[in-house]
Order: C-alpha cells, then sequence, then structure tokens
C-alpha cells in the first residue's frame, strides 16, 4: 500500500486522472449550431469553477452574461488564469540565464535593450 490510491486498491484497476484540469484556468465552451446564429462566436470564454456531480462536465463561469455553464464540450487553456483573463497572451517570458560575460563592472547588462544598442553592445 506504499503511495497507491485507495479506490486502485479497492477495485483493482487503474484510476485515470486525465480529466482534472487547474481549477480557475479560462476554457472555451463550445455554443452549438442551434443556439447561434451564422456570424456568431462559435465558443464562449469561462472560467473553470468546479466539475459535475451527477452526470459528467465541468461547471463554468461565463463571466460575460453572468451564469454558470455546465458543458462537456470545452478547450482549457491552463496556462491563463482568470486573473489573466482580460489578456490573450500570458505574461510569462522565457527566462534569461546570465554568464560571466553579462557582467561588466559588477554590473548586469541586458540584452536587446535600448542602452545596449546605443553603446553598440551585440547579445
Amino acid at each position: 500500500m506504499d503511495l497507491a490510491i485507495p479506490e486502485e486498491i479497492w477495485t483493482g484497476k487503474e484510476v485515470k486522472l486525465s480529466h482534472l484540469k487547474v481549477f480557475g484556468c479560462v476554457s472555451y465552451v463550445h455554443v452549438s449550431d442551434h443556439a447561434r446564429s451564422k456570424l456568431d462566436a462559435k465558443s464562449v470564454k469561462c472560467t473553470l469553477v468546479g466539475y459535475g456531480e451527477d452526470k459528467f462536465g465541468y461547471k463554468l463561469w461565463d463571466d460575460q452574461n453572468r451564469k454558470m455553464i455546465r458543458s462537456r464540450d470545452v478547450v482549457f487553456n491552463e496556462k491563463v488564469m482568470y486573473k489573466d483573463r482580460n489578456t490573450e497572451k500570458s505574461e510569462q517570458r522565457e527566462p534569461y540565464y546570465f554568464g560571466p560575460e553579462d557582467v561588466s563592472g559588477g554590473r548586469i547588462v541586458e540584452h536587446g535593450s535600448q542602452k545596449d544598442e546605443e553603446q553598440g553592445v551585440q547579445p
């Protein structure tokens, strides 16, 4: 019973957790053909708030229409959270690791900055 899930021990079957998503992430719920007109959007931007209790599905909050939606036809963007929902692109940048050549005279020189271009520093 070392680090095993109790349900796996009880049933003897492997438990699948692939349906679990990050709570509060931005999601896009598909709007069916009969619920929209030709020029309407095919999805609604929502936030994941939970899972269905009696039926399988996800519980989502539609902030624009101020209502709860339960759906199985959802695409998740787990890198963008509710607090970042108004920005299309996440503010995450690739990390830059400084090496000895980046330090000159005790200060760190940032590559690609305007000061570098003025001073003639090559990236």
